[in-house]
């Protein structure tokens, strides 16, 4: 990750993510699987957004490096898998969710370019 955090509010002020970087990212969070497993066939959301598949490739590239994405290094043919980070949201059992979800923002915290989410909320 470098420097945004793991709120929706670092998040929103991040002025480096495009208006692409977040039409992607809501059709991602449309698609999440039990455990915010996610299998993203670029050619496949291209075509669904109506965008070029390099442009694709680039917002999921920049949602990796802020830490909202993560590479599996699972595949399922030639589509690679990732997860979406438990600290920016989660889909299962609600106990799993808040526990992955306070590593991960314990994760992020521990690196002082991340602005720490307030302690209210990782509590």
């Amino acid at each position: 990750a470098s420097g945004i955090g793991v709120s929706l509010m670092e998040l929103a002020q991040n002025d480096s993510l495009t208006r692409t970087d977040y039409r992607i990212l809501c059709w991602i969070l449309s698609q999440i699987h039990h455990n915010n497993l996610l299998f993203l066939c670029h050619t496949h959301i291209a075509e669904d957004l109506k965008i070029q598949r390099a442009n694709v490739s680039a917002a999921i590239k920049r949602l990796c490096q802020i830490g909202v994405l993560q590479k599996t290094g699972t595949k399922s043919g030639k589509i690679n898998g990732y997860v979406l980070s438990p600290a920016f949201g989660f889909r299962g059992s609600l106990g799993e969710g808040a526990k992955l979800r306070r590593q991960e923002i314990q994760r992020f915290s521990q690196n002082s370019t991340i602005i720490p989410f307030p302690a209210a909320i990782a509590q």
